[in-house]
């Protein structure tokens, strides 16, 4: 009788146990609903020196093949396209000549189907 009692006890805070650890994997399934995943999402670089004179290399990186904008915009919205194409896997550098550009505060953008990053850069000629 008191071996039975003793398994009892034994199956039913395993039920518990068990119980919770469903409950907590639910609770963490629920919370990473709608998060999102950092592959998706390329990274735009800060430029190494700024101000800017002479060529200048914007770095990015992409964890897939995306298709990639890549435009320089004044701050009227004026805008400069670099490239418009499909990069592959890994870290690119678009050069660009800033001296077809007049000295000022400039921005890079890089845009994707999901995602536009904006970062200030200004141009100062010689």
């Amino acid at each position: 009788m008191n071996t039975y009692i003793i398994l009892k006890d034994i199956l039913f805070y395993s039920f518990i146990i068990l119980f919770i650890i469903v409950l907590y994997r639910l609770l963490i399934k629920r919370l990473s609903q709608g998060r999102y995943v950092q592959e998706h999402f390329c990274v735009l670089y800060p430029l190494d020196i700024n101000p800017s004179t002479g060529e200048v290399p914007f770095y990015f990186t992409t964890e897939l093949v995306k298709s990639i904008c890549l435009t320089i915009e004044n701050e009227e919205g004026t805008i400069l396209e670099l490239a418009n194409q499909e990069f592959a896997v890994g870290g690119h550098i678009v050069r660009f000549d800033s001296t077809t550009l007049p000295n000022g505060l400039y921005f890079y953008c890089l845009k994707t189907d999901i995602q536009e990053t904006k970062k200030k850069f200004r141009i100062t000629n010689v």
